[in-house]
């Protein structure tokens, strides 16, 4: 391979591109990105450069396109709370009361499910019978 060869393709190494676009700063607008990397002698788009800055956010992973994950803890808890219109108590972790007993075995039992409820049930049943 001759040095014009090798010298024209080291500036073009796979990721050189990105790299250059992630060492200028966020906020530089991409225009402004194009017409440095023009200056080094790099051929981008603007395009190229919002891929590039979005795949290099945290918060913008791609995501599998495979059966959905559970939902992450957080969201799970959020969506458990007291929404606008529902009365006060009716959450998990109840209101205080006589009746955030009823409303926390409520829960539990929906949490759990009414069949295999229903056999804890039973055998607590079975329990205080035994004790007569």
């Amino acid at each position: 391979m001759s040095k014009a060869k090798a010298s024209k393709g080291a500036g073009n190494s796979f990721g050189s591109k990105a790299a250059f676009i992630r060492s200028m700063p966020s906020d530089t607008p991409a225009k402004v990105v194009v017409e440095a990397a023009a200056e080094k002698g790099m051929k981008l788009s603007a395009n190229h450069v919002y891929a590039v800055r979005s795949g290099s956010n945290p918060g913008n992973k791609k995501k599998s396109k495979g059966k959905p994950g559970p939902k992450p803890k957080a969201a799970r808890a959020a969506s458990a709370r007291r929404k606008p219109g529902r009365p006060a108590g009716s959450g998990r972790g109840g209101g205080g009361g006589a009746g955030s007993l009823e409303t926390a075995l409520r829960n539990a039992i929906a949490d759990l499910g009414l069949i295999r409820a229903r056999e804890v049930f039973d055998a607590v049943e079975s329990t205080f019978a035994g004790r007569g």
